[in-house]
């Protein structure tokens, strides 16, 4: 959920189904194409108070660049359906700022 929008920039873009369900790996030529510009990526139209609900580990997801002294401010929440699954050590620290 957005909370604050920033000055500029952190817009959400997207690349649908870059990944198959339950498959860890990436498609590095896709990556590249997107990272290179070669493929645009779809663009969320998303203002505070916005929800984007999304199956991240499915689909190629980024936030671009945030600008001026505003920051963009959101809060993410996270569903599992299997019971003691819990996020990865890479996950919390991006999220949290740390792993304990």
């Amino acid at each position: 959920m957005l909370l604050q929008e920033p000055d500029e920039g952190g817009i959400f873009e997207y690349v649908r189904q870059a990944r198959p369900a339950n498959d860890a790996s990436e498609d590095a030529a896709l990556v590249k194409r997107v990272l290179s510009g070669e493929q645009k990526p779809e663009q969320a139209n998303v203002h505070a108070g916005s929800v984007v609900l999304i199956r991240g580990n499915e689909h190629l997801h980024r936030v671009t660049p945030v600008h001026g002294v505003l920051p963009r401010v959101l809060a993410v929440l996270s569903y599992e359906s299997t019971p003691g699954v819990t996020l990865n050590e890479y996950t919390r620290l991006k999220f949290f700022g740390r792993c304990s």
